[in-house]
């Protein structure tokens, strides 16, 4: 002789159905809800600071780029061209300058700083990029 074994709720709730049936009580739906909102909040507010994050990579990859070609400018002169100087221009929106200076100590080097700058925002931004340009390399 075979058995049945039930797996029904024996509790009943007071307007007689099992609780079960009953299901979510309105408290709990928006304290769901809540929960939830904070959590997609959050990730918005991440993803905006992830955004501007990649823009300033950007922009410092690019003023790299910009000060690295001025680099490339000055290595490629000769020790003694009146061109080996200070000097400044605008290259795609960054401010570029740069400044040549012969130590005291030994004429035969120049110390070259080239610096890119330019404006996100509200904000001031630069990039320094030094070097030396020695005499016969």
């Amino acid at each position: 002789m075979m058995e049945t074994i039930s797996c029904r709720p024996t509790n009943v709730s007071s307007h007689g159905s099992s609780w079960a049936a009953d299901g979510f009580t309105l408290i709990e739906v928006v304290v769901a809800l809540l929960i939830l909102a904070v959590g997609i909040l959050g990730a918005a507010s991440m993803q905006i600071t992830a955004i501007k994050g990649n823009g300033t990579a950007y922009k410092i990859t690019e003023a790299s780029m910009v000060a690295s070609e001025r680099a490339e400018q000055m290595l490629a002169l000769d020790f003694g061209s009146a061109d080996l100087a200070d000097g400044s221009e605008k290259v795609d929106g960054f401010g570029v300058t740069w400044v040549v200076v012969s130590p005291a100590a030994d004429p035969d080097r120049r110390d070259i700083t080239v610096t890119v700058a330019w404006k996100e925002g509200d904000r001031d931004h630069s990039f320094d990029y030094r070097f030396l340009k020695a005499r016969g390399i």
